[in-house]
């Protein structure tokens, strides 16, 4: 009777212990306001992940529509700020991982336009080999269209990178 108590206490504290391990450690919380120039974008490297992860984000405006791309190759993200630093045309500009890119849409409850992924406020999972990028953009890039009269853009971004951990 003793040892099974002891085994079911360890398994216990085994799993307790492990359970915090399997969520992973955040090597990235970033909660700031930021002004996005006219025509350019905003960028956050995430360089602090080896393997395997998971990503959250949303980013708010009570100002305008925007877009947010994900870059996992630093050409991708150097297309980017030729685009948009340099005004170069490009045929066809990479538009980063499909799966994390978003166009603001409008939450008429809350008076902004909001960019989130994923939508059920949990995480989105994802491999990390090398340096990847963040990218709020306030530029003709993508979809969106900026006005040539546009005016800097005021977004409140969170952004939060776990990585596994085993």
């Amino acid at each position: 009777m003793r040892r099974r108590s002891f085994l079911a206490a360890i398994a216990a504290g085994t799993a307790a212990s492990l359970s915090g391990c399997l969520e992973g450690e955040v090597v990235l919380d970033v909660t700031e306001s930021v002004q996005i120039p006219a025509h350019q974008g905003w960028i956050q490297e995430i360089d602090e992940v080896d393997g395997g992860g998971e990503i959250a984000y949303a980013v708010r405006s009570d100002q305008a529509r925007f877009e947010t791309f994900y870059f996992t190759e630093t050409a991708a993200l150097q297309t980017y700020q030729e685009f948009t630093l340099g005004g170069e045309e490009i045929d066809e500009p990479p538009e980063g991982d499909d799966e994390l890119r978003a166009i603001a849409v409008a939450d008429d409850e809350r008076g902004v336009y909001e960019a989130a992924l994923p939508g059920d406020g949990g995480r989105h999972e994802l491999t990390f080999e090398g340096t990847h990028y963040f990218v709020v953009d306030h530029s003709n890039y993508g979809d969106v269209t900026v006005p040539d009269t546009a005016e800097d853009l005021s977004v409140t971004v969170e952004l939060e990178v776990v990585e596994d951990r085993l």
